[in-house]
């Protein structure tokens, strides 16, 4: 098991530096096996493939993609399980929830097999910044989903891993990192803000990692420069999602995002249209190695931009030149601390079946209003359950109200903002990130 994830992890780094027709070969080969494999197998992109009179052996190269209608996530939703291959026995999957910058809740499922793969094309990318077998990796997340047992080989100081619970107090979490003093930290770029804004304000010295990956949510300019006064390195950052893993990500160079072609096939859509290097659209992607609940052209509601160069690292990767997703204010409560918009999405993800869509609105210090749109599982009783769930894991301190509404009211560009903060964007439109600055 651990030599063939090994050999299997030298091969994908092997992938990174192929040439652009030796990755597109590899992708040819297995977008035919994916698409065989959904037609035969998967209820809805039968009938999708059916309606749209498209017959899988006609998707013999990349181009053919375009022959496929795009899925969207109320695709997904309404889909449910006929998005599953028929047959699995979904008691051995690994179930995954959504909590993205939509708000939507999804319900996701992957085999031991392709979750092996995303954690080994994870690991690519940290070698590719410069990690080593031996460095101990400090990850501040969601406790639910951590493992509860460690290999034989972390044991012998391999691959070594320390969790954090992303709910825990930032104090409390930069004194396990003062002790554990990892050569590694890797989290949401919102909660690595806070603990940079309490680095520099108590002046740690101690806290000096090599490296310091931030994933899952958008990582701004100022936060980048933040992380970086803090922690003395340019953070690493990697796109990715739950629903197909990770999308693409930094080198050393910092000069964009090299996606990761032998996994995935993304296509940047521009009127119904691939765009030209230098032109936004929207980000459509194909897993091409998840076969349990396969995700063939599927939206994910970003922007982004290729480039029209390729990386200075000399890695055959496309690159994203540009990347932009949705940015979520900071909840302000009553004594000036700050949450991170991030653990709101990680609390309300569990009410799948109760709620089709979520955000959250602040207009005062200490409260907030939890919009919800009910979902066909919605009883009297989620309200109520929802408030103590935020409490249990936030504390006291924040009023929470719910209200039931029949949709989210979205922002000019027409995207619906998850957590919207009118202090939050007060103060940053005033003083801009003076929040997270220090002086001096």
């Amino acid at each position: 098991m651990v030599m063939g994830a090994t050999r299997h992890l030298a091969k994908l780094r092997r992938n990174v530096w192929r040439s652009p027709a030796e990755l597109e070969a590899i992708q040819v080969r297995k977008l035919r096996a994916l698409v065989q494999h959904a037609y035969a197998n998967v209820p809805y992109y039968r009938r999708l493939f059916d309606e749209a009179g498209v017959r899988p052996e006609r998707i013999r190269g990349i181009k053919d993609l375009s022959q496929i209608p795009i899925t969207s996530k109320a695709d997904l939703r309404a889909a449910k399980s006929e998005m599953i291959t028929e047959g699995v026995d979904l008691a051995r999957c690994r179930v995954m929830r959504t909590s993205g910058s939509t708000g939507t809740p999804l319900t996701l499922y992957i085999n031991e097999q392709e979750k092996l793969q995303r954690t080994l094309v994870n690991l690519c990318i940290l070698f590719e910044n410069g990690f080593r077998f031996t460095d101990s990796l400090a990850y501040i997340g969601d406790p639910r989903h951590f493992p509860k047992l460690r290999y034989w080989f972390q044991h012998l100081g391999i691959l070594r891993r320390h969790y954090l619970s992303v709910f825990d107090d930032p104090i409390n979490q930069l004194e396990q990192l003062q002790r554990l003093e990892p050569a590694v930290l890797y989290s949401y770029p919102t909660q690595l803000a806070l603990l940079a804004k309490l680095v520099i304000e108590r002046e740690v010295r101690c806290l000096t990692p090599k490296l310091v990956f931030t994933s899952t949510e958008v990582l701004t300019p100022q936060a980048r420069r933040l992380i970086q006064q803090a922690f003395g390195v340019d953070p690493v950052d990697v796109y990715g999602c739950v629903e197909v893993g990770d999308i693409a990500w930094q080198c050393p160079e910092r000069t964009g995002f090299h996606v990761n072609s032998d996994a995935l096939i993304v296509e940047i859509i521009q009127d119904g249209h691939w765009a030209a290097p230098g032109k936004s659209g929207e980000i459509v992607v194909t897993s091409l190695d998840t076969f349990t609940l396969p995700l063939i052209r599927y939206r994910l509601g970003d922007v982004g931009v290729w480039s029209s160069q390729p990386c200075p690292c000399g890695r055959s990767l496309p690159v994203l030149r540009e990347l932009v997703g949705r940015q979520d204010d900071f909840v302000i409560l009553e004594d000036g601390r700050t949450l991170s918009p991030r653990l709101f999405g990680l609390i309300l993800r569990s009410w799948v079946e109760e709620i089709a869509q979520y955000a959250v609105r602040q207009t005062q210090p200490g409260r907030i209003l939890v919009q919800v749109v009910a979902g066909p599982g919605f009883t009297r009783y989620t309200p109520e359950t929802i408030v103590k769930q935020i409490r249990k894991q936030v504390g006291q301190g924040l009023e929470v109200e719910v209200e039931v509404v029949t949709e989210i009211e979205r922002d000019q560009s027409g995207k619906i903002r998850f957590v919207v903060s009118t202090l939050w964007s007060d103060r940053s439109r005033q003083q801009g990130w003076s929040l997270f600055e220090v002086p001096g």
